[in-house]
Formats: C-alpha cells, sequence, structure tokens
C-alpha cells in the first residue's frame, strides 16, 4: 500500500491524529506537533505478560474523561526519506466551540477494563491495555503507553495512545507495507473543558518565527507556519507570489506599522495560488508606483480556500484592494480598502465571501465591487464614501441574487446604483 493509499484509509481508520509531542500550554508559541520519527511499539496487547500492565493500570485510567481532536500528523516512510502532512482541525461553523462530536473521544472503565469509543471511526468498546514504553521512540511520554484492542482480529494497523499530560492525549496508529515503507498517523487531543482545549487556537502553528526584513520574511513564507512582522517596510518586488501553502498566517506585531511593498505594476504585493488556510493581520500594503500604472492588485488569491484578511489597510494604486479567482470562504474584517486605480474588490467564481466592518473610500471604477459567476457573497456593517463609479455604470454587479449589502453606509452614492436586479441591499443607508 502506498502513500496515497495510506492517506484514504487512516482518514477511514483513524480520523484524527495529530503532532505527536506536545508543548506546555504556559509555550503556546512552540508547537504540539514534533518529529515523528522513531518506531512505534509494535508489541500487540494479546503478547503482553499480565504483570506488564498492572503498574501503569492507574497511569492510564487518568485518560478517562471526553476528549477533542485538535490535529494530526501523518509521516510516510520509504528508503530513508520521508514526507510529511500537518492539519489544524479549526473551529466548528455550527457552534462555537472547537471542531465536531465526530474528532472526539471517550475513555471510560467498564466492568474493571480500561475502554475507549473512537466516534470519528464508529469505534465503540475498544480494550485499553497499560504497557511499558513509549508509544513512539520520540514521545514525551517514555514510561507506559495503552495499546488499543480491537473487537475484530483483523486490524489494518498497530495503534497505541498515551497521555503527554493530563489534558493532552495522543494517538498513534502505525501502517507496515509489503515493501518495507511503513506510515505513522499521530492525532493530540485535548481533554475537554481544560485550559489547553480553550486556547487550542494557540498550537494551529508548528513553526512560529519573528522577521524584521524582507528577505528573511520571504525565507519564512511555509506551510503550517505563523510569521510575525516588526516595525518598518517590507519591499517584495519580484517575491511576493507563492503556491502551495497551507495554514500559514502573516501577521504585523501588535501595535506597530507594517507595510509590505511592491514597486512592480504587474504584480500583487501578496499573490497565493492553490492555497489555503491563509491569515493576513494587521498590515498595511499597496504599490509604490504613480496611481493609474498599476495592473495588479494588492492582495490576490486564485485556487484558494479560508483566506482571511483582518485589520488589515490596502491601498491603491493597486487596481483592486482585493481580488480573487475561484476561491472558496473569505472573511475579511476591520480593513481598509482606498486610492485603487479600477475599484474595491474584484471576485471570480468565489463563493462564501463576508466582508465585515470594513472601510471602503478613495477610488474609482466602472464596477467598484465587481463580483462575477460568484455565490454568497456579504458585504456587512461596511462604510463607502469618496467612490466614484464610471458613466452608465453601476457601484456593483453580481448574479443570480448571491451579493448582498447588510446594514452598509453609503455617502455620496445614489441608491439606484445599487438597484441591479441581482443585489440584495438590507438595513443601508444613503447619505
Amino acid at each position: 500500500m502506498k502513500k496515497v493509499q495510506f492517506l484514504a484509509l487512516a482518514c477511514a481508520v483513524v480520523m484524527s491524529l495529530c503532532a505527536c509531542g506536545s508543548t506546555e500550554q504556559t509555550q503556546p508559541d512552540s508547537t504540539v506537533a514534533s518529529e515523528v520519527t522513531g518506531e512505534i511499539a509494535s508489541s500487540t496487547p494479546e503478547s503482553q505478560p499480565e504483570e506488564m500492565t498492572v503498574g501503569f493500570a492507574a497511569e492510564a485510567e487518568k485518560m478517562i474523561g471526553e476528549w477533542t481532536g485538535i490535529c494530526s500528523e501523518s509521516v510516510y516512510y520509504e528508503d530513508g526519506d520521508e514526507s510529511r502532512h500537518f492539519y489544524f482541525y479549526g473551529v466548528s461553523e455550527e457552534e462555537d466551540e472547537y471542531y465536531s462530536e465526530d474528532m472526539s473521544l471517550l475513555v471510560y472503565k467498564e466492568d474493571g477494563k480500561l475502554r475507549m469509543d473512537n466516534r470519528g471511526d464508529s469505534d465503540y468498546g475498544m480494550e485499553l491495555i497499560p504497557t511499558a514504553g513509549a508509544a513512539y521512540a520520540t514521545c514525551k511520554n517514555s514510561t507506559w503507553k495503552a495499546d488499543v484492542k480491537y473487537g475484530h482480529s483483523d486490524r489494518m494497523a498497530d495503534i497505541t495512545t498515551t497521555l503527554i499530560s493530563d489534558n493532552v492525549l495522543e494517538l498513534v496508529s502505525r501502517y507496515d507495507y509489503d515493501d518495507g515503507s511503513y506510515s505513522v498517523y499521530c492525532v493530540t487531543y485535548f481533554r475537554n473543558g481544560s485550559d489547553e482545549y480553550d486556547h487550542a487556537d494557540d498550537y494551529r502553528y508548528p513553526n512560529q518565527v519573528t522577521v524584521s526584513n524582507a528577505y528573511d520574511l520571504i525565507q519564512a513564507i511555509d506551510s503550517n507556519t505563523k510569521i510575525t512582522l516588526t516595525a518598518g517596510e517590507y519591499d517584495l518586488t519580484s517575491f511576493g507570489r507563492y503556491s502551495g501553502i497551507s495554514n500559514l498566517c502573516i501577521e504585523a506585531t501588535e501595535g506597530e506599522k507594517v507595510e509590505l511593498i511592491t514597486r512592480e505594476a504587474s504584480d500583487p504585493v501578496l499573490w497565493f495560488e492553490n492555497s489555503d488556510r491563509i491569515v493576513i493581520r494587521g498590515i498595511t500594503a499597496g504599490h509604490q508606483i504613480e496611481r493609474g500604472y498599476c495592473n495588479g492588485s494588492v492582495l490576490e488569491f486564485e485556487n484558494c480556500s479560508e483566506v482571511t484578511v483582518e485589520g488589515c489597510r490596502l491601498y491603491g494604486c493597486g487596481t483592486y484592494g482585493i481580488s480573487a479567482y475561484n476561491c472558496y470562504r473569505g472573511w475579511v474584517s476591520d480593513t481598509e480598502i482606498y486610492e485603487c486605480s479600477e475599484g474595491l474588490v474584484y471576485l471570480l467564481s468565489c463563493g462564501y465571501w463576508t466582508f465585515d466592518d470594513c472601510e471602503m473610500r478613495d477610488t474609482e471604477g466602472i464596477v467598484p465591487i465587481d463580483t462575477y459567476d460568484c455565490w454568497n457573497i456579504q458585504f456587512q456593517f461596511c462604510d463607502f464614501h469618496d467612490v466614484e463609479v464610471g458613466a452608465e455604470c453601476y457601484f456593483a454587479s453580481a448574479s443570480d441574487l448571491t451579493l448582498t449589502f447588510n446594514s452598509c453606509t453609503f455617502t455620496g452614492l445614489d441608491e439606484a446604483l445599487l438597484c441591479d436586479t441581482d443585489i440584495y441591499v438590507v438595513n443601508c443607508t444613503f447619505q
């Protein structure tokens, strides 16, 4: 079974596993994830002498309780090489809490035996057999583990669980293949209601770095990374385009002015393609070129999902403050877009984008808000002023009633410019 098959199998069999080797909650700037490099314990529960389990029974019972999966890491090993994938599970969209029930474990005692329900896999009543040793070579708990005894004999992996601390549990699976390669899949769970659970978002990024110049910023951009920028100007001319990035945050140090610029008229300041879970927070960005000569937007996204822009200032002469193509789920909040040469926002074939509490001003364009072939696009509590619209044109365009302006304020704009039949206008003020 090769790597692609493993990933599908892992999702079906274990459904939640993360970063082996957790950090202390007092150091949220480091990672829950660490190297999953050693051998997972391969002895089966059936082979363990009874005396090996007695000494760790009390320790293993500390696992009793409700647990929620936070993140997972899979590692595939072949001929001395390895490939890794880290995933942070995120926040439930339906409720204001972390994750969903299918990422949960329940550990309990029944008929004198320690048992586990893995709700994600619909596996219930599995016996946990405490044994000596580490779950894998670099595990922080090197004293004991609890092997998982399935009710069937044809299990596809060696699976074990262990406690890293009172509120952090790891569930680890190893898959061995006929060609000598193998995969290790590890999930980290936090105890429901614990301080770790309440601050789970602090563990989103395994790699965290602070930079003070453009070169270090460019070098640091990678998946599963949070980059904090100190005050100053960062010239990204010819270096603002990135592809295949997942789980990245670029943010300014709180309270400090950080400005990203480009001197290339045809390039966005930052451009992401085929990427997901991108967060840009607290930065100012724009082109340092005479207005009217740009043909690149300030921020541009193509084939991306889960894009967040928060507390930013995006200025011209970029053609638009934000352009996105074939992008699913975007959140733009508390952000200014101003002095752009063609408009404010351009979305093509995008779905579920929300602009909340943004100020959009000092620009002109044929259609300042241009959404084409999109669905579920909403501007709410936004302030539009000093926006000029080209002759005989609309302020905004949309298709199939997918664009909504809700509780927005328009200064110096005629409501008639929003009367495209494909636009909803709800509780807006025109003055």
